[in-house]
């Protein structure tokens, strides 16, 4: 930092000295060319005794003072002073740039002062320099507003990342919800038809069920195949008597196929528990589309049982929550009663749940 003070202190001495020999060329030396030499500078300039008293200043310093500080100044160090503790007039506004003093005037330039030693001989005398640096200022500036915009984006993502986490816990809490609400569902029909099926129950065989409900509810965190997840869930009521009929094959798609067997769970459970069925016909096929192409096409599920029909049918825990996880692949639910009932689900193709909202 000294070297660049002596160097800048050179520079501004050197540039002195060449106005004052175009002046002597011209018209020869005095006081009064001297002057304006000085006065003729871009450079705001000021030389003092060491205890700020000026020897001289030119006419930009004198302009940066009135408009700084409302009055020219005769003693350097306390204009110095007055710009390190801020003390400008109103519009214009102190601050710092690369350690030094800077000013911004009302008319958006930026000044940065500077004062240095200048020993000559046993005495010393001080500098006082102002140098407009708007360019570079508008440049820092940019730039500051910039890291300032990335600083709030990268506050706005680490926000929105906490709120997807939260998010996502509770869309897995709910999930959850669903899963035992199924799995419930599912015993509770099978234990029901154990119960009510026979004249006299079979103990042994409703120790089994239940003690099969309290496995699947412990390990209801666990994500087997759909293929097996069906296969268990035809066991499981063929044990008491209703006949599951599966025709097709489960889509490839792991999430689709695991929507077909909730929905298959909850339409078995609805039809052995409120319509006292023995059998039911699941049909799983294609559904094509105009817009779908041969390897992205969608599906058509439909269910038909052989128990009692309604004779209203009033939505409830099951067909909402069928419809709650439709709805992320836009998927359609149309339920009919005559002469049997029937129950119709469309998938489009085109993938249609994102990873978050698809997942079991």
């Amino acid at each position: 930092m000294v070297e660049l003070f002596i160097t800048f202190a050179f520079v501004t001495l050197l540039s002195i000295n060449l106005a004052v020999v175009y002046v002597r060329s011209k018209r020869g030396i005095s006081v009064t060319s001297i002057k304006s030499a000085i006065d003729s500078m871009v450079t705001g300039v000021m030389f003092c005794q060491f205890n700020g008293f000026g020897l001289l200043v030119n006419e930009q310093m004198q302009r940066l003072m009135i408009e700084i500080t409302g009055k020219t100044r005769r003693n350097g160090r306390l204009f110095f002073d007055l710009l390190t503790r801020g003390e400008v007039e109103s519009g214009c506004d102190a601050t710092w740039f690369e350690e030094q003093n800077v000013i911004l005037l009302p008319d958006d330039s930026a000044w940065q002062f500077s004062m240095i030693e200048l020993p000559v001989g046993r005495k010393k005398f001080i500098q006082l320099t102002a140098t407009e640096i708007s360019e570079q200022w508008k440049l820092t500036s940019e730039l500051q507003r910039q890291n300032d915009t990335l600083l709030q984006r990268q506050g706005e993502l680490h926000e929105t990342i906490a709120n997807l986490h939260i998010l996502s816990r509770e869309r897995e809490t709910q999930r959850a919800k669903m899963r035992v609400h199924d799995i419930l569902g599912e015993h509770l029909t099978v234990l029901q038809g154990a119960i009510f099926g026979n004249q006299e129950p079979d103990y042994a065989q409703l120790r089994l069920l239940s003690q099969g409900l309290l496995d699947d509810l412990k390990t209801s965190g666990i994500d087997p195949e759909p293929q097996a997840e069906l296969q268990v869930i035809k066991q499981i009521f063929q044990t008491v008597g209703v006949e599951i009929v599966i025709s097709g094959s489960l889509p490839e798609d792991h999430k689709k196929g695991h929507l077909i067997v909730d929905i298959v769970r909850e339409a078995v459970n609805n039809a052995v528990r409120h319509g006292l069925a023995t059998q039911v016909l699941i049909s799983i096929s294609d559904s094509i589309s105009d817009s779908d192409s041969a390897s992205d096409r969608g599906i058509s599920l439909e269910i038909t049982d052989n128990g009692y029909p309604p004779l209203l049918v009033k939505e409830g825990g099951g067909i909402s929550g069928m419809r709650s996880k439709l709805e992320p692949f836009y998927g359609t639910v149309d339920i009919a009663v005559e002469p049997q009932f029937v129950l119709s689900i469309i998938i489009p193709g085109g993938g249609g749940a994102d990873d978050q909202s698809a997942d079991r």
